[in-house]
């Protein structure tokens, strides 16, 4: 995601100030409220998609793995409540 790309350093600052353990629903939480214009400008990219929301957040979830691995591990997945207030599982992240 070219927008989640121009946002590397300030993502990175993000997950410097999160808890040691935390997951992807809390970091999505914290993101949404930090870059709100980036966090709709990127949720606009699924719009056509069934369910916007859930597609945006499997793609945060991939960008943590796959762009942060020198800062956090995926250490279980566990249930917790998205920004809707739903239960649903999604990865633990330990910091680094």
């Amino acid at each position: 995601m070219a927008l989640f790309a121009e946002l590397q350093t300030e993502i990175g600052a993000l997950i410097d100030g999160m808890p040691t353990e935390f997951n992807t629903h809390d970091f999505i939480k914290t993101f949404a409220q930090a870059h709100q214009r980036a966090y709709i400008e990127a949720l606009y990219d699924y719009k056509d998609n069934a369910r916007p929301f859930n597609a945006l957040h499997q793609q945060i979830g991939k960008m943590l793995k796959q762009e942060f691995s020198e800062k956090l591990t995926h250490i279980r997945d566990g249930n917790s409540p998205d920004i809707f207030g739903n239960e649903g599982q999604c990865a633990v992240w330990q910091q680094l």
